[in-house]
């Protein structure tokens, strides 16, 4: 088959169908497999803060198909403003100004084409409804079909001129039902946008100053504004007042210089721009690793107080003085054997240990190679309870141990050596430096 030498232009291979779509043909077959398919891979589950992208997106496959096209006589995604007017050439794109249009308005616009077969203009206005209308179904999670489905009567109408005829679904009304989901269309969330637009500086902290997501949350409430029919007029200021104080100080010491740059030129500034200059240097922070990036003080403080933590994790772990002098048990035996001898003898001797329990007071008990009992008058002995080096069958009494003394002489040196005198020795002032500089004497271990 020869190729057209005069072919009409289009975009693509849907808007060169200007009439009723064959589905017997290729291009018929192409449409119908392609119209219908979900706006995207994640099923739009019907929360306000994805409206704006599933508006957009619907959008892009309405300008594919001729959905809004404004050479149609029955495009299906423009509303008249005022159905009644034939003369009134002014339509409302439903994408764009979803909150401008009345449910009526939208019911009587798809009445106009869907009940009038005869028409070619209207016959081709019936397919691209079922073409969205599916499109619409297929690219909603499941959970919010079943709330569409619970709204059919809005979305269902009748023939004006046959009431009794059956029902049909409007693609436009369905629409509606879902962004009606999502927001509702009343003056209080008119103003709740313009709200949201004033506190911008709240949101911009709320998002940890995260620049691309703060730029399309003001550009989804400036959309949500525009198509209630409405507009703002203070966004540049709340704009400013919001990048200069985001968290990075980088980031916000250069919006301010933007801004008093603007203030001294003439030049006017649309709060696209200001959004793209932000977007810009964001972009530019992030590549070179330097977004958030602490300040000179900041580090120093950070340094300080990773030392602080270091040093009280240190004393954490290091027990006290005092719990070093701990009272050796039974269990501790074969540990205490291992104790390394100092000058000969061993550190400890039978005095620091414990007395035994009243079921172990026939325990031996061994230390370094030495064996020792528990010499008491329960155990036959006549030390009194003592560890004893004898058993204490083999005791003799305690006056047997005692030695004589050869001089008063030689008994005041014995009494200067010994550990104890040197304990009494000890001046009240260095035991009280001791208790508050939390250290002992080699004495005061030795007891």
């Amino acid at each position: 088959m020869a190729a057209n030498p005069n072919p009409a232009f289009a975009l693509n291979p849907a808007m060169q169908v200007t009439g009723v779509i064959d589905w017997n043909t290729q291009l018929g077959m192409s449409i119908d497999k392609h119209a219908p398919k979900p706006l995207s891979t994640e099923a739009f589950d019907g929360k306000q803060e994805g409206l704006p992208m599933f508006l957009k997106l619907f959008k892009l496959r309405g300008d594919q198909y001729g959905w809004f096209d404004l050479n149609r006589d029955f495009a299906i995604g423009l509303i008249a403003q005022d159905p009644n007017d034939p003369n009134n050439p002014t339509v409302y794109h439903v994408v764009d100004y979803y909150g401008s249009v009345s449910r009526d308005n939208i019911t009587a616009h798809a009445a106009s084409y869907l009940f009038e077969d005869q028409d070619p203009n209207c016959q081709r206005a019936q397919q691209d409804d079922h073409y969205a209308f599916r499109c619409l179904m297929n690219s909603v999670h499941p959970s919010t079909m079943s709330t569409l489905f619970l709204r059919e009567n809005e979305y269902m109408i009748s023939d004006p001129n046959d009431p009794d005829a059956p029902k049909k679904a409007s693609a436009i009304l369905l629409l509606r039902c879902l962004v009606e989901e999502c927001t509702m269309q009343t003056n209080a969330t008119t103003a709740s946008i313009r709200t949201k637009l004033t506190n911008l500086h709240q949101y911009m902290l709320k998002i940890g100053s995260d620049i691309d997501k703060f730029n399309q949350y003001v550009e989804a409430n400036v959309a949500a504004l525009t198509a209630r029919g409405e507009e703002t007029t203070d966004l540049q200021v709340n704009l400013w007042k919001a990048y200069m104080v985001a968290e990075d100080k980088q980031f916000a010491e250069y919006m301010k210089r933007q801004h008093e740059q603007y203030e001294m030129s003439t030049d006017e500034m649309a709060p696209k721009a200001i959004m793209s200059t932000a977007m810009n240097k964001y972009k530019l922070l992030k590549e070179a690793g330097e977004w958030m990036e602490p300040t000179g003080d900041q580090k120093l403080m950070m340094a300080l107080s990773a030392k602080i933590d270091g040093v009280l994790a240190k004393q954490k772990k290091e027990p006290s003085p005092s719990k070093n002098k701990r009272t050796v048990k039974f269990a501790d035996t074969e540990k205490n054997n291992k104790k390394k001898k100092k000058n000969g003898k061993f550190t400890k001797g039978p005095d620091s240990l414990p007395p035994p329990q009243p079921d172990e007071l026939h325990k031996v008990v061994t230390l370094g190679d030495r064996k020792y009992y528990w010499c008491s008058t329960e155990t036959g002995g006549k030390c009194g309870g003592k560890w004893r080096a004898h058993r204490p069958s083999e005791c003799k009494g305690k006056d047997f141990h005692k030695k004589p003394n050869s001089s008063a002489k030689h008994d005041n040196t014995n009494k200067k050596n010994h550990p104890a005198a040197k304990n009494d020795a000890k001046s009240p002032l260095l035991k009280a430096v001791a208790a508050l500089s939390g250290t002992t004497s080699d004495s005061d271990h030795d007891e």
